[in-house]
């Protein structure tokens, strides 16, 4: 499959996730079959400002090719001037997140709030692709409200402005992240355009994947919350064109390996103390589902060192 003049597989990406796509989580979900790998949201803004913690977002390995850098913002020329930043950094493509449904963004008018002001949308759509020659996607949901269901319209005016794909989240910005998947209007959307459109929500299994892609005709499939605490589920839903899958989940005893593995990548990333805190939130995804789960991420939490967690693994998998 190819986004622009980028190849990318088989068309199964990794969505862009506020405070978890980073460079060692990236690597890791890589390793189960992504075809392309995104970096946290990053403001247009902190771009043209030069904010250091910004342009860390920025950072990414040689080896992560193919890789893109999602943008946010509302101001047309100011997302221009990020996304010709973003080629400058070597990314292979740009993508414009026009879906954000987080109170704090779309309050400033940015992410998901620019599906009120479709006017803008164009007028960003055609600042970015007229500045950039690496592709231009975007990221979006079916509309602010269900009173409107704005993505095939949005998707046809983002084609007619040189945008190379769209990734579209089945759920209306009032839905946030509860309630179920629209795919009628994802199917509509996909209807609408010649481009590749890439559907997003809900998408944690198999039969998911699958249901999505037959049910809509979409050309690949976005996964976001599905990979969190459960990495080695992309290569469960890269058979999505399959209808019985032959990957098998790993056992508990796999897990807290890959768990492992994930705690020593991000201490020689981030350094121990940041390492360890930062992995917090993925300690509960990981013992999800797993007997003593409270119990096990609560002990995780206590530590301070990786010997530490190798010594707390060590005991917890004794038990299984």
């Amino acid at each position: 499959m190819r986004i622009g003049n980028l190849s990318i597989g088989d068309g199964l990406l990794l969505a862009p996730m506020a405070g978890i796509t980073n460079r060692v989580f990236r690597s890791l979900v890589r390793s189960y079959g992504a075809a392309l790998v995104y970096t946290e949201m990053v403001s247009a803004m902190g771009i043209k400002q030069r904010q250091k913690k910004t342009l860390s977002l920025l950072e990414f390995a040689p080896d992560e090719h193919p890789i893109g850098a999602q943008i946010f913002g509302s101001d047309p020329q100011a997302m221009a001037e990020a996304a010709a930043f973003v080629e400058s950094r070597g990314f292979d493509l740009v993508d414009l997140n026009l879906g954000c449904p987080s109170p704090k963004i779309v309050k400033r008018g940015e992410g998901s709030a620019l599906l009120k002001d479709l006017p803008k949308c164009q007028n960003i759509f055609k600042a970015v692709t007229e500045m950039v020659s690496i592709p231009v996607t975007l990221k979006t949901r079916i509309g602010w409200s269900h009173e409107e269901e704005i993505s095939p319209l949005l998707a046809r005016i983002a084609q007619d402005c040189g945008i190379d794909a769209i990734t579209v989240h089945a759920r209306y910005t009032s839905d946030r992240f509860a309630g179920e998947i629209d795919l009628p209007a994802l199917r509509r959307t996909k209807k609408a355009v010649t481009i590749p459109v890439f559907g997003n929500g809900d998408v944690s299994s198999h039969q998911a994947a699958w249901e999505m892609i037959k049910q809509t005709g979409c050309d690949g499939i976005m996964v976001g919350r599905g990979v969190l605490g459960k990495p080695w589920n992309l290569k469960y839903i890269s058979q999505y064109k399959e209808p019985i899958p032959s990957f098998q989940p790993p056992a508990p005893k796999e897990i807290f390996q890959i768990m492992l593995q994930h705690t020593l990548a991000n201490i020689q990333e981030f350094g121990t103390k940041k390492g360890l805190i930062m992995m917090r939130k993925h300690f509960v995804w990981y013992s999800r589902g797993l007997p003593f789960a409270k119990k096990i991420h609560q002990n995780l939490n206590k530590l301070t060192s990786y010997e530490e967690l190798e010594d707390e693994i060590q005991s917890i998998m004794e038990t299984f």
